[in-house]
């Protein structure tokens, strides 16, 4: 018999390295690795999430190429309304 007068592992067919007693013991850990890894991860997201990833640069250079392309054609717009205009004015001379 083992603690509290509990019967050994013998009397349940098992081998003696098996102790139940040491059960509580395991899970007790492993529900602790278990916290800590759940919390590693839950860093590591959190930090990862906040990086920026190769897609994401390229979808702002893209975004930023286009911007500039609409920026261009507004003035290029501009400037052949302001070409109009001198052309009319000097037509009117």
């Amino acid at each position: 018999m083992i603690r509290g007068g509990a019967p050994g592992n013998a009397a349940y067919g098992l081998p003696d390295s098996l102790n139940f007693s040491t059960f509580g013991g395991i899970m007790e850990k492993t529900a602790k690795i278990l916290l800590a890894a759940l919390i590693g991860l839950g860093l590591i997201s959190a930090t990862a999430s906040c990086k920026k990833d190769t897609a994401e640069k390229a979808g702002e250079k893209i975004d930023q190429a286009v911007q500039n392309t609409k920026d261009a054609a507004k003035d290029l717009k501009q400037d052949t309304k302001d070409t109009a205009q001198d052309v009319k004015d000097d037509l009117k001379k």
